[in-house]
């Protein structure tokens, strides 16, 4: 019924954690697919034993470093269930998660996406508008604005998807803020559901701190204007989408985005310059 596609690298010291809740599901019928990103921290030989210890458990392994794009989309493009769902090497799932998941899924077909509320590891909060997993269950045009408006932390990213929507959804292309126009085009072939429990937690150590973000531009190498610009791939992606383009709030809402973050790249990189 469901694959579940995790990306690592170098994540030794979490990746036995997230692995354990994701195999302790309640809803057994899955497959683990897990492509390891040239690890150099002994995350590779990890994978190696556990492999062995559970045949649901399918090792990948990168022979050098595709990025993190090119690696989700490995395990995402491995899928032939029903239904998909990421998985970070640094998160844990509460045992019913997929289960409870699924199951809304299969009684709704309108709907492409269902996520359980969302609390971050450090700070304990089942804020779904600040995780980015708040419903969204009106027409097309009324999901992408309320999505765009207040994306949050995204953590929509780590529902349980229909596979056909996600992969349909996918954009073979590397740039920042993929995550946030690859949801935006799940938008286009159904509602997104929330259930109200807090079923998933996020380690805040990941993407979403202000040095992080920075660090994570610069370490994708997209050369001069798109590291000064960071949203600007991701927007000629959200301006394919008629409904945000012809919208007036949303076309407001994506150039405000791109305006913060060429400031915040700017007050980083003058920042860094003077405490290192």
């Amino acid at each position: 019924m469901l694959t579940i596609g995790m990306a690592v690298y170098n994540s030794v010291n979490t990746v036995e954690k997230a692995v354990l809740s994701l195999l302790a599901q309640t809803h057994t019928n899955f497959t683990l697919i897990i492509s390891d990103n040239a690890s150099t921290d002994g995350t590779r030989e990890w994978l190696e034993k556990i492999q062995t210890k559970d045949s649901r458990i399918v090792c990948l392994y990168q022979p050098t470093n595709v990025g993190a794009i090119r690696n989700f989309q490995t395990v995402l493009h491995s899928a032939k269930t029903p239904f998909f769902m990421f998985a970070a090497a640094d998160d844990y799932w509460e045992p019913t998660f997929a289960e409870k998941n699924i199951a809304f899924l299969q009684q709704h077909p309108d709907y492409s996406a269902s996520i359980s509320k969302v609390e971050r590891s450090d700070l304990h909060t089942s804020n779904s508008v600040e995780m980015g997993t708040r419903p969204l269950t009106g027409s097309i045009k009324c999901n992408l604005t309320r999505y765009i408006i207040k994306a949050g932390w995204n953590s929509r990213y780590y529902s349980v998807f229909r596979t056909d929507v996600i992969q349909t959804a996918w954009i073979d292309d590397q740039f920042w803020a993929h995550d946030f126009a690859v949801m935006a085009n799940t938008l286009l072939h159904g509602k997104h559901h929330e259930i109200q429990e807090v079923l998933m937690s996020r380690s805040a150590e990941g993407e979403s701190g202000r040095r992080n973000i920075y660090r994570s531009i610069l370490n994708r190498k997209m050369g001069f204007f798109h590291t000064r610009y960071p949203m600007a791939k991701c927007t000629v992606y959200l301006f394919k989408i008629k409904q945000v383009r012809e919208n007036p709030i949303t076309v407001l809402r994506v150039l405000y985005l791109n305006l913060k973050y060429r400031i915040f790249m700017a007050y980083m990189f003058f920042r860094t310059k003077i405490t290192g």
